[in-house]
């Protein structure tokens, strides 16, 4: 995969080694997440005197649902720590889980 200045002008810069898909930008626009088969890469980079790839860096590897094209099954946290993804398609099943913020933090005051 690819990026490039938009409108433009300018070059394409290989952002992935061998391939990939569902890219999604870093809340802080300093990191592209993208996925590589069963993997998660980060890749860092500059924009500056041009965009030039830094690093790519496997972040984990696990067993979650491939997208389809254009859309990503997973998104980033806004500080570019955690991810939420689709782990399992076998149900067609929506659950809608209002207020789950308070959820998650009486579990984390009751491991206290």
């Amino acid at each position: 995969m690819v990026v490039q200045p938009f409108p433009g002008p300018g070059a394409q810069v290989q952002r992935s080694t061998a391939g990939g898909s569902e890219l999604v930008w870093a809340p802080d626009g300093k990191r592209l997440f993208y996925r590589d088969g069963q993997r998660l890469v980060a890749v860092a980079f500059i924009t500056a005197p041009t965009f030039a790839v830094t690093s790519r860096t496997p972040l984990f590897e696990d067993v979650f649902a491939v997208a389809p094209s254009p859309h990503a099954n997973y998104d980033v946290s806004a500080d570019g720590s955690q991810f939420v993804m689709v782990t399992s398609i076998e149900s067609n099943q929506l659950i809608l889980a209002h207020n789950w913020i308070a959820e998650v933090r009486a579990r984390l005051a009751a491991k206290k």
